[in-house]
């Protein structure tokens, strides 16, 4: 996918990450909002036509992969996991390890937070609505 879509989805979808997947579609990095800066420090915005993997080559500091779990896991250990990788989204992927949703520590706020409890009575967090 070239840069340029992911801007578009950026704006259009309103989030702030994408999945990176290969050709399986198997989840292997992450292309967030911040990204772009690296487009803009390296005077390569005009070349938005640029895939995300050589964009991702251009990250100044290196991701160590990418944050998952499973649809099925508590929110306490997706919390666990975030908090640990210090990381603000994990992707939810199935057994395949491919993508089924990403949740950001904005949907936890949202869920955790602004909502009222009695909106959720079992409290368990579905992906599928956060993607």
């Amino acid at each position: 996918m070239p840069v340029i879509t992911a801007l578009n989805m950026f704006v259009s979808r309103r989030v702030s990450a994408l999945p990176v997947l290969d050709n399986e579609g198997k989840v292997v990095d992450i292309y967030a909002k911040f990204d772009v800066i690296n487009l803009a420090a390296e005077k390569s915005y005009n070349n938005l036509d640029v895939s995300l993997e050589e964009a991702l080559q251009h990250r100044n500091n290196s991701v160590g992969g990418v944050v998952t779990c499973k649809a099925e896991e508590t929110l306490a250990t997706i919390i666990q996991r975030l908090v640990k990788a210090e990381v603000h989204r994990i992707v939810v992927v199935d057994g395949d390890f491919k993508c089924t949703g990403i949740i950001s520590l904005s949907d936890l706020l949202s869920f955790l937070v602004l909502k009222p409890a009695g909106e959720y009575p079992e409290r368990k967090m579905s992906s599928s609505s956060v993607l």
